[in-house]
């Protein structure tokens, strides 16, 4: 009886004995063994568990991944660093590959030589120099820029007239006509503008220029057709310009522009004047006069001193 009741003892104190060991946690309600089990509750145990050594430091948690269907948020972009200030543009760029229009000024073609036609030609009469005859041919042109640095002018000018002189006054109450017949003068006009130094709205220039000149005429007599004088006239000239061009930009108006410049030059001239009358009359014409000088432009304005350019 006694060996039975020990033995119902045994078997019930080893029946409880794992409940005994367990132990509830009072935060999270879940029980763990003093043996060392962990629970399927607690992965942190489970990792240590499967190590073997409870005291490696967990690993760092890893980040919560976004919910199906929503992207994850990006890293915010360092801003940009601000592009430097572009230098600003100077008004002479926009001169560049386009033509501009200008007034090259006014050139005068005598056609009279320095020198009076017939020894003892009454004075105001077309036999004598104190009355020359002159041609105006206003040059107008062009400029076109290469590049910044270079670029070209080119200009042509045209004059003629005709003009017819009546004396009422001769004895007996004749009249006596004479004048100058088919008149006519041109001039062609070359430049190298080259830039020296280019501001925002201005340019330093040097520009050397080349000059040719022609002009021819008739002055008829009123006595007879053999003492018709017929002129001519040749000239070149080289000058070299040193000025500025300044662009209106800071108005608004950058293909406007007003060019000043001074220089210094040479011109040769040569003044052809003959009639049909036979060389050994006396009063037969049979002139030539040549000269060579040297000029500034500083003070000619009607001369390409002052010029105002439009550039389209």
């Amino acid at each position: 009886m006694r060996t039975t009741l020990s033995w119902l003892i045994a078997a019930a104190l080893l029946f409880s004995a794992p409940s005994a060991f367990a132990q509830t946690d009072p935060e999270s309600g879940s029980s763990s063994s003093s043996w060392g089990g962990s629970t399927p509750d607690d992965p942190e145990a489970g990792s240590q568990t499967s190590s073997g050594n409870p005291f490696v430091e967990p690993s760092a948690p890893e980040e919560p991944e976004a919910p199906p269907g929503q992207r994850p948020a990006a890293a915010p972009e360092a801003a940009p660093a601000a592009a430097p200030a572009a230098p600003a543009e100077h008004d002479h760029l926009f001169a560049v590959g386009k033509i501009g229009l200008t007034f090259f000024g006014v050139d005068s073609v005598r056609l009279t030589p320095n020198a009076p036609l017939a020894p003892g030609a009454p004075s105001g009469t077309l036999t004598d120099v104190s009355d020359p005859a002159t041609v105006s041919t206003p040059v107008v042109g062009v400029r076109y820029w290469f590049s910044e640095s270079l670029g070209i002018d080119l200009g042509l000018g045209f004059g003629f007239f005709t003009r017819e002189d009546v004396n009422n006054l001769l004895p007996g109450g004749g009249a006596q006509y004479d004048g100058l017949d088919g008149v006519f003068a041109l001039r062609f006009q070359a430049g190298l503008p080259i830039s020296l130094k280019t501001y925002q709205h201005f340019n330093f220039l040097l520009i050397p220029e080349l000059g040719f000149s022609y002009g021819q005429g008739t002055a008829f007599s009123a006595m007879s057709a053999d003492q018709d004088v017929d002129f001519q006239n040749i000239g070149f000239d080289f000058n070299a310009r040193v000025g500025g061009e300044i662009q209106f930009g800071f108005w608004g108006l950058p293909n406007l522009a007003l060019q000043a410049t001074v220089g210094l030059g040479f011109q040769y001239r040569q003044t052809t004047a003959a009639d049909s009358r036979d060389p050994g009359d006396p009063f037969a014409v049979d002139l030539e006069t040549t000269e060579v000088s040297l000029q500034t432009t500083a003070n000619d304005i009607f001369n390409g001193t002052i010029r105002v350019l439009y550039y389209f």
